[in-house]
């Protein structure tokens, strides 16, 4: 029976037939005349929705993050000190920052909306004898509602009778799982709900699963297909990879960033980097490679592993170590232009900066091909696998050059045009630490075969 059973007082000790006097009800349902009188009465049978979020906590929240309070007192301090542009570029980040944030998260908060507003659900109820289909916003307090197996039950309601349900699959899994498997369950009916919660995957069927099947199961199947269970693992495990390979880049560059102002500042270098190169190449330089990362297509052998180890960290020891030694090996390329700079004209700082900072940036992105695969990246069919590398690979090339001989934004970062000798050492050392990360794949991957 559906209706908001608070009223009745402990209707779970009420038989049916009490339930059913209290609720002015009887077997064969109300009539539709009952039903339209108490549906004016008492409302839809809808919760109260909950209140959309206002756009201006969405701005809110889109200004608290650390990083951009960091960004807010770097401006300061660089207008504090003299240094307007400075502190103009680093606001006009943060301006661009915010506002894509702030209409990404407002438009999926709208579309959340959209998405529950489009939800209809359906109740079989009992009236004057007959059961019918009707809008479950259209129940009332005495209606007599069947829900079938694994159905969502559309309103508070007094349970008549259940049944017991099987648990052949569950003994079966725990079973599986007792000897060391990682189990994944496929069903479509009530009595597989508790085997679906159980296995490390539930799966259930879309077209003809049970509503407690897919509310239960990881993975739902919308077309029924057994195949399409091989394609969701296929592509899980690419979204696994792209996100290592995500991190592994941005962490590497990062530490690499980190590492030349360490270092340098340890065997009392001048400044290599100054803070406005930095947001450059973190903003600009670092972000369109570690996009195309995340499209990067399936590696060949990507459904002949095993599974995963679910207690397996992403940031393994020997991840953490690969880390180390290419941002180690960014830092030793960057730091080697920078004192050639300095040796070769002492009186111009600016020169071997400028020298540090375009060797970073260009060390950087080609260490993309490092990143792509575990693999080596080294065939012209493999290095084109991925356009959206070589169009990130493009646009960083033309705006770290804008950056070096564009005069406003040369000017912004403190850079200076670099001449024909200058590129003959930017370029081998940039380049370096992807040839040497290529050579070891390469040897590693003769020494297995």
């Amino acid at each position: 029976m559906a209706m908001s059973l608070a009223s009745l007082g402990g209707a779970h000790a009420l038989s049916p037939e009490e339930c059913l006097i209290r609720l002015r009800s009887r077997p064969q349902g109300l009539s539709e005349a009952e039903a339209r009188e108490r549906l004016a009465r008492y409302g839809p049978n809808v919760l109260r929705p909950s209140e959309p979020v206002p756009g201006w906590k969405v701005l809110v929240g889109q200004l608290q993050s650390v990083v951009v309070l960091l960004l807010f007192a770097a401006a300061a301090i660089a207008l504090a000190v003299g240094e307007p542009l400075n502190a103009l570029a680093i606001a006009a980040v943060l301006l661009i920052n915010t506002a894509l944030g702030f209409l990404t998260e407002l438009r999926a908060h709208r579309a959340i909306e959209a998405l529950l507003e489009l939800e209809v659900l359906r109740a079989t109820a009992v009236r004057e004898g007959a059961v019918r289909e009707i809008d479950a916003r259209d129940l009332v307090p005495g209606d007599i509602i069947e829900v079938e197996a694994g159905q969502s039950v559309p309103a508070d309601a007094r349970l008549l009778a259940a049944t017991e349900l099987e648990t052949d699959k569950l003994r079966v899994v725990q079973a599986l799982q007792r000897a060391g498997e990682i189990v994944a369950m496929l069903g479509d009916g009530v009595n597989d709900a508790a085997a679906l919660k159980q296995a490390e995957i539930g799966v259930a069927m879309g077209i003809r699963g049970t509503d407690l099947a897919k509310e239960t199961a990881a993975v739902v199947l919308q077309d029924d297909r057994f195949p399409t269970v091989a394609a969701a693992v296929e592509e899980g495990r690419v979204i696994f990879d792209n996100i290592r390979k995500f991190v592994f880049y941005l962490f590497s560059c990062n530490l690499a960033e980190v590492l030349v102002l360490l270092v340098a500042g340890l065997v009392a270098l001048p400044l290599p980097l100054l803070p406005l190169q930095i947001l450059w190449l973190n903003m600009v330089t670092d972000t369109f490679p570690a996009l195309a990362l995340a499209l990067e297509p399936a590696e060949p052998d990507v459904m002949l592993r095993p599974p995963r180890d679910p207690q397996a960290t992403v940031l393994s020891v020997r991840f953490l170590r690969a880390i180390g030694f290419y941002g180690a090996l960014i830092t030793a390329v960057t730091l080697g232009a920078f004192v050639w700079g300095l040796n070769a004209r002492p009186e111009d700082p600016a020169h071997a900066r400028t020298l540090a900072f375009t060797t970073l940036a260009f060390a950087q992105l080609f260490h993309l091909g490092n990143a792509r695969s575990a693999g080596p990246v080294t065939s012209p069919r493999r290095v084109a696998g991925n356009v959206y590398a070589l169009g990130a690979v493009t646009i960083v090339l033309a705006l770290q050059l804008a950056a070096v001989y564009l005069p406003p934004l040369s000017d912004l970062l403190a850079v200076r045009p670099l001449e024909l000798r200058d590129w003959l050492l930017v370029g081998p050392l940039s380049v370096l630490p992807a040839v040497v990360g290529q050579a070891r794949k390469v040897a590693r991957v003769r020494g297995a075969a």
